[in-house]
């Protein structure tokens, strides 16, 4: 499901806005209806498999059963104060990681003008533009603009599928703050879903094919 893009124990939020940036851009590729349709019910339910088969959401354990609170609580035998311990000494922070600490989406800033990848590079992770924009670009013998993606757009995700190369170069159109969508983790999850859903599985790969048509076709 989409929510492996964002990695274990991510916010389910974040794969439901991943699912939704995915259903837009299919919306808008003039593709059949009836392909749009199935289309977004295959997002729907990898969202929906990827949810059952984490568990709880966010990767979060089990909540405990608490006692409630309306309910008379059962009599406790008395229990002896136990002697004052000796505080023990507070452990060393952990070092922060990259991506703030660890917890949440790793998250990748760029400086205006700073370059994302180039036309032609290995497809190893996507973006969700968090704050800032990304201009999509071909070099040439005169540099062409494509596209200016701005808050809440997602780039890089079809190479994540396919495994092509970049069909084109990405940079900072100002200072922005990126998502990082891991091609590992939505690999893991495209093998489980070829294993429980052969005809999902082939779908994807047809939209992606037809997408990149469509983009080379504009050119």
């Amino acid at each position: 499901g989409v929510d492996a893009l964002t990695g274990g124990g991510q916010d389910a939020n974040m794969a439901k806005r991943v699912a939704d940036v995915l259903k837009e851009k299919i919306a808008a590729a003039g593709l059949p209806d009836e392909l749009k349709r199935t289309a977004a019910a295959t997002l729907d339910k990898a969202l929906a498999n990827g949810a059952a088969a984490g568990g709880a959401p966010n990767g979060a354990a089990p909540q405990e059963k608490r006692w409630d609170e309306g309910a008379q609580k059962p009599a406790q035998p008395a229990q002896p104060a136990p002697a004052a311990a000796p505080k023990p000494a507070p452990a060393p922070a952990p070092a922060a990681a990259a991506n703030g600490g660890g917890k949440g989406p790793e998250q990748r800033k760029l400086v205006k003008g700073q370059i994302l990848f180039e036309e032609g590079d290995a497809g190893t992770e996507a973006f969700l533009i968090s704050t800032g924009a990304i201009e999509i670009y071909r070099r040439g013998a005169i540099e062409q603009s494509l596209a200016t993606l701005g808050a809440g757009e997602l780039l890089g995700e079809l190479s994540l599928i396919d495994d092509q190369p970049r069909a084109a170069s990405a940079r900072a159109a100002e200072d922005s703050v990126l998502i990082v969508l891991s091609k590992e983790s939505l690999k893991a999850r495209l093998q489980r879903l070829e294993q429980t859903d052969k005809v999902l599985h082939r779908l994807m790969g047809v939209l992606v094919n037809r997408l990149r048509g469509m983009a080379r076709s504009a050119e």
